[in-house]
């Protein structure tokens, strides 16, 4: 607890340690077992997996809390006693829980039982579940996201389906193509390149850090933030291939499948959509939605010859590249850890060891979640399904961008999700104003992200002095 992430967290809030106390409960169990609070989303998936860990660990009784999640609530209550067993938290956020204490140190016990992030993990997702050396936790998924493109979009425009990895210039050349926004065509329907591309993916595909090697801020000066905000920049308004904030609302409020990117892109909206292959479960839905709208209308599915009329059908691509440099894709990971002060945190170990092996790893398969965190089982369960939405061609690529995989540097003097947090907000100003310089934008996400970093270093004088040790006194004065 001696950073000055976790004291700016609790920071006159501990009186609601109290209240936490009173209001949080585990829920009751059988006498004879012991019983293990997990804190996870209310996925319908959960309960199948929650069911298959209490069948394999019959001295244990596993229960499911979705009500209590979020770093700040998980961390006071943790810290607290009153916490769960077992919590969810992003591969983002190690550094926060473990800086506040609340993460238990499981590197031994992986190594003794088959969840070791050296030897039972995928290679590139270390850094997902370890600081410093030691890991904390293992995950209950991990993945990169990649292209996918509707064929029947394409087929639309008779333009070919993407192959192998594209360069970003291949990736515009493409985009407007199958883009009657970008490229005005008499008759043709309303279509944008892609929607889910734009200065993040950019950036992360120059294998972008938003800190140095010592955790220093590289916002002002990074030409890879510069490149990825110009590239957004001219995709939504010089070339038209992606679609503001807005206009995605407009076009929700307008009909179609249904709301949101995914949907839109089942419903032909966007010829593209970048997005991690989990977005299956939605995909599935739209097309059993269209094939029984069909059938319903007396119409054979497989007899249908307007792209526009068939049911989705897509295919997978990697993200683009740049041409001088390698793949490269940020992993993303939904770990699980222990509460460090739990008294059940010995019989906790189960569960890491259980995501590790085959059952979790099946049923984490066959409900098209993201990769389990064990290679080893990364195709059992994996079911074809129907022909037309290519699940195991999604699924290897997907396997394929993660071995290209990296995760970000963490800094102690600045919270991940701060500074994603400060970027997204100027990438709005961006989108409503064109005339706004991409210098200006990173000059502003600088200057405020340097006060964070002065806040917390002015109210934890030992992260004040490891700062000044680290950076220089020069940069400490620097701060505004």
């Amino acid at each position: 607890m001696s950073t000055a992430k976790f004291l700016s967290l609790v920071f006159g809030v501990l009186i609601a340690f109290s209240v936490l106390a009173y209001v949080w409960r585990p829920v009751a169990g059988p006498a004879d077992k012991v019983p293990l609070v997990w804190v996870s989303d209310n996925n319908p998936a959960r309960a199948a997996q929650i069911k298959a860990f209490n069948e394999e660990n019959p001295p244990l009784n596993l229960t499911l809390d979705y009500g209590n999640s979020g770093l700040q609530k998980i961390i006071l209550q943790c810290a607290s006693g009153v916490g769960p067993d077992i919590f969810d938290y992003s591969s983002e956020d190690i550094e926060t829980y473990v800086a506040a204490g609340v993460l238990m140190d499981v590197t031994d016990a992986a190594n003794k039982n088959g969840f070791s992030a050296k030897t039972d993990l995928w290679p590139s997702g270390l850094n997902t579940i370890t600081l410093n050396g030691r890991q904390y936790g293992y995950p209950c998924n991990i993945g990169a996201n990649i292209l996918i493109y509707n064929k029947n979009v394409f087929d639309y425009f008779g333009v070919p389906y993407p192959e192998g990895i594209l360069t970003w210039d291949q990736f515009l050349e493409l985009a407007q193509k199958v883009s009657t926004i970008a490229n005005p065509q008499p008759g043709k329907r309303p279509v944008f390149g892609a929607t889910g591309v734009g200065w993040r993916p950019i950036f992360e595909s120059r294998h972008g850090e938003y800190f140095g090697e010592k955790g220093d801020l590289q916002i002002l000066n990074s030409q890879d933030l510069k490149i990825a905000f110009e590239m957004h920049k001219d995709y939504l308004f010089k070339y038209r291939i992606i679609a503001s904030s807005v206009e995605t609302k407009t076009m929700g409020s307008q009909g179609g499948w249904g709301g949101g990117n995914l949907n839109q892109f089942a419903s032909g909206r966007f010829a593209m959509v970048l997005t991690g292959h989990w977005s299956l479960i939605a995909f599935n839905q739209a097309y059993k939605q269209s094939v029984d709208n069909l059938r319903a209308r007396g119409i054979n599915p497989d007899e249908v010859t307007d792209p526009f009329e068939r049911p989705l059908r897509i295919g997978a691509v990697l993200i683009p590249k740049f041409p001088d440099l390698p793949p490269n894709y940020r992993l993303n990971a939904r770990v699980a850890g222990i509460n460090s002060k739990s008294p059940r945190r010995e019989e906790a170990l189960a569960f890491l060891q259980y995501l590790a092996g085959p059952t979790y790893s099946r049923l984490l398969n066959e409900g098209t979640d993201w990769l389990p965190g064990n290679p080893k089982y990364s195709e059992l369960g994996v079911e074809p399904g129907p022909e037309s939405l290519n699940r195991v061609a999604l699924q290897n690529t997907t396997k394929e961008a993660v071995s290209y995989g990296y995760s970000m540097r963490v800094s102690p003097y600045l919270l991940t999700s701060d500074v994603s947090r400060v970027i997204a907000a100027q990438v709005s100003r961006l989108e409503s104003n064109p005339d706004i310089s991409v210098e200006s934008l990173l000059q502003s996400a600088d200057t405020e992200l340097k006060k964070l970093i002065r806040r917390n270093l002015d109210r934890n004088l030992e992260l004040k002095k490891q700062y000044i040790q680290t950076l220089g006194e020069a940069a400490y004065q620097q701060l505004p």
